[in-house]
């Protein structure tokens, strides 16, 4: 199982959405300059990328001090089209297929000569550690789909974030869809659910690291979801 500075997957998971939240603002600056440098207003858009970010740089940071090649692959970003020489930002290397993705490299010689015929290093997956989704909407068949990708992965921890029902009463009724549509989800699985950055009425909340986070968690081979406190 992954480990970074510590063995305890729900703690890992814990200090991840906590620092993704707390450090949002500083992630959605950055979003909004790329976004107003390419001529982009602010829309919903600009959150969502902030918060793929803030969620990369919290991954880099919780595995940090691993010493094990470990490499944090998120999608490109939607606010700005050219990523040149923005290092602080997230490329392209590959996510497969994941909104996020904590993997564990090696590196082998290249199937050819290299240059003076030395080979070339390769860098290879040696293995999936974590599997990130996050759909940020209360339409159940986009949770279905972000649902089947996680089901599908072979990592160890996989975590969904949604947002959190806008009426109370249907927090327990999306829980039972969740535990049922990843019934045959293997491993750890983390659920997060944060208010909607699509709804005006929370955006103070979230450029200020304030947005309320419910995090829960099911154990490999269990039925059940427990509340993990934030």
């Amino acid at each position: 199982m992954p480990t970074a500075n510590h063995g305890n997957e729900p703690d890992l998971a814990c200090n991840i959405l906590r620092r993704a939240r707390d450090t949002f603002p500083d992630a959605y600056q950055d979003i909004q300059d790329l976004a107003i440098t390419h001529g982009r207003v602010e829309n919903d858009m600009v959150f969502h990328d902030a918060w793929i970010l803030s969620l990369y740089r919290a991954f880099e940071r919780e595995y940090s001090g691993d010493g094990r090649n470990i490499a944090v692959l998120a999608r490109p970003l939607k606010s700005s089209p050219a990523q040149d020489g923005a290092t602080h930002i997230p490329y392209n290397r590959g996510e497969y297929g994941f909104d996020l993705a904590v993997v564990e490299m090696s590196r082998l010689p290249a199937p050819y000569p290299g240059k003076a015929g030395k080979p070339n290093e390769i860098d290879v997956v040696a293995r999936h550690l974590w599997q990130v989704e996050s759909e940020i909407a209360g339409d159940a068949e986009k949770v279905s789909v972000n649902l089947g990708k996680l089901t599908g992965g072979t990592a160890p921890c996989k975590l969904l974030v949604m947002m959190t029902p806008r009426q109370p009463d249907l927090g327990e009724a999306w829980r039972s869809f969740i535990m049922a549509a990843s019934a045959q989800l293997q491993g750890h699985f983390f659920l997060a659910m944060v208010p909607s950055y699509g709804d005006r009425n929370t955006h103070d909340e979230w450029r200020k690291g304030q947005v309320p986070v419910q995090l829960f968690h099911r154990r490999p081979n269990e039925q059940h979801m427990i509340t993990l406190q934030m």
